[in-house]
């Protein structure tokens, strides 16, 4: 099926490849673009004019082969030299779109330490490089991020080039809201030290979380996150995004341990979470959180949010195990409104 899907994606990679080369290079003219030419470095084919030096962060596809942009197209073909995640995979992007990057060299985890100096030291010499994880935008989750950090001390220019990054589109389509959300990466490994991290996050402001969760590890995360957040917390399971069998289960934590233990998790998976306002048991006295002080701070982020009082609590009663009465009437009170409880709430 992976093999498919590839050959699917870079058939129509090609199919557009032109047009995207020439879109690239209408870019690249215009003067406000931090990736303009200077004047000091050597001559480019006329479509694609030098880039300026410094470090270019490219966001490259997480799936879909589409989701490249034309600026990131460019800055790869014109790039003193690439660095990649692994070079293997980049190639192959690269060959879809017939970009032919001036050097591509890895740069990951297991190198980025020796590799550091030498490329610190071309940049310091007015070098433009490039680089790019295996998918999603460098840095977040994956190497780059120390480069960036020496470059930013040093004076040299760092250049986002913006493009697909998997924590984004997993917020937007959980369907959990948007306003308030933390990335929080890889997880641990032991569950003792996953419990902990996700504790953290119990007594955090309401909104939600977002973790890379290998698939063999995802009923654990999950009995973990049941374990400390509490079994009625909302999810999102995001599986293989933007690919062919993109899948986005909702659910709450309980059902999700039902519905993957039952079922093999396959491919990449970004898992979001409802977090903060402390335990949520779904309903049956949810903890501090769900009564006081901690239900009026829980009630008081979500009016800031722009909810209204009857959505605020009505999410404290699913979420924190509010009783419903209570829940209302603090939410009124907190929004300075008075009246009684209506039969709605």
């Amino acid at each position: 099926e992976e093999e498919e899907e590839e050959e699917d994606a870079v058939a129509v990679a090609g199919d557009v490849v032109a047009a995207a080369n020439r879109a690239a290079a209408a870019f690249a003219s215009r003067k406000d673009d931090p990736g303009s030419p200077s004047p000091s470095q050597p001559s480019q084919p006329a479509d694609d004019p030098a880039l300026a030096p410094g470090l270019y962060l490219v966001g490259t596809p997480i799936g879909n082969l589409e989701d490249i942009t034309l600026r990131a197209l460019r800055v790869l073909r014109t790039a003193d030299v690439v660095l990649a995640e692994d070079t293997r995979h980049t190639r192959r992007l690269l060959r879809a779109y017939d970009v032919d990057a001036a050097a591509l060299t890895s740069y990951h985890a297991h190198n980025e330490r020796s590799r550091r100096d030498g490329v610190m030291d071309r940049l310091r010499r007015g070098g433009a490089v490039a680089l790019v994880s295996d998918a999603g935008t460098p840095a977040v989750a994956d190497p780059g991020g120390d480069l960036a950090a020496a470059c930013a001390a040093e004076g040299i220019r760092v250049v986002p080039i913006p493009g697909p990054c998997a924590p984004a589109a997993a917020v937007i389509a959980a369907g959990l809201g948007t306003a308030r959300f933390t990335f929080a990466g890889f997880l641990p490994a032991k569950s003792g030290a996953r419990r902990k991290q996700l504790e953290e996050l119990r007594g955090a402001a309401v909104g939600t979380t977002v973790f890379f969760v290998p698939p063999h590890k995802l009923v654990a995360t999950l009995e973990d996150a049941v374990a400390v957040l509490g079994e009625g917390r909302r999810c999102a399971v995001c599986r293989e995004m933007t690919k062919v069998h993109e899948e986005f289960w909702r659910g709450t934590l309980a059902d999700a341990v039902a519905e993957f233990t039952s079922r093999k998790p396959r491919g990449e998976i970004t898992l979001v979470v409802e977090t903060g306002g402390g335990e949520s048991g779904g309903g049956g006295g949810g903890g501090e959180a769900s009564t006081g002080e901690g239900l009026d701070r829980a009630l008081r982020e979500m009016l800031d949010d722009g909810e209204s009082p009857s959505e605020a609590s009505k999410r404290a009663v699913r979420e924190l195990g509010a009783k419903r009465k209570e829940a209302y009437a603090a939410a009124l009170r907190l929004a300075g409104k008075t009246g009684g409880v209506d039969a709605d709430a």
